[in-house]
């Protein structure tokens, strides 16, 4: 009878297993709970979450100083090395990954994002594209508004209208099936 007693828990057993059974249970509901609502920056969400960023801009990299001209290739050259100018890292889905002389589509819809950092009554968006094939055409939105469109290589200016401080820009170039082109460089400016 003395063995049969050693093997049944006793209440303390019991409720120890219970109590460790309690903190499992709220630890994960905790864990599910902030992956449902994660307390992240918005380059973080973006990149990791919604995946809308191709490129990683680092953390609160994602604001941008209107003026600023940015080239529109990765961080390191051919040769491995980084790269002297400031680099567009904000480019959302739609482009080629090696990004060596420029950014070329390989989707009809291909965005670039901007969270500004200041206001601006009126603004224009400069693009420089150096290279183009195809006999179709690239329309650019602002959002959802038709800013203009391109057919060939050449620097392009639209007028973007009022900006506001925070705002989160995207714009969206919609090309035809058969349309391939490279940017080398943007700058959003007042």
């Amino acid at each position: 009878m003395s063995n049969e007693l050693k093997k049944t828990p006793g209440r303390g057993h019991k409720a120890w297993l219970y109590a460790v059974s309690l903190v499992l249970v709220v630890f994960y509901i905790l864990v599910l709970y902030l992956g449902l609502k994660p307390n992240v920056g918005i380059e973080y969400k973006m990149y990791y979450i919604s995946h809308e960023l191709s490129d990683w801009p680092g953390f609160g990299k994602l604001t941008y100083s209107l003026g600023t001209k940015e080239i529109c290739t990765g961080y390191l050259d051919t040769d491995g090395h980084l790269v002297p100018y400031k680099v567009c890292a904000r480019k959302g889905q739609g482009w080629n990954r090696w990004q060596y002389y420029g950014s070329s589509n390989n989707a009809r819809e291909s965005s670039i994002y901007y969270l500004l950092d200041e206001d601006s009554q009126s603004s224009s968006y400069t693009i420089e594209i150096v290279d183009y094939s195809g006999k179709g055409k690239v329309e650019l939105y602002r959002g959802d508004q038709y800013l203009g469109e391109f057919s060939d290589k050449g620097i392009y200016t639209y007028e973007v209208g009022s900006l506001e401080k925070g705002e989160l820009i995207k714009f969206t170039f919609k090309s035809d099936s058969d349309v391939e082109f490279r940017i080398w460089s943007a700058i959003l400016d007042k």
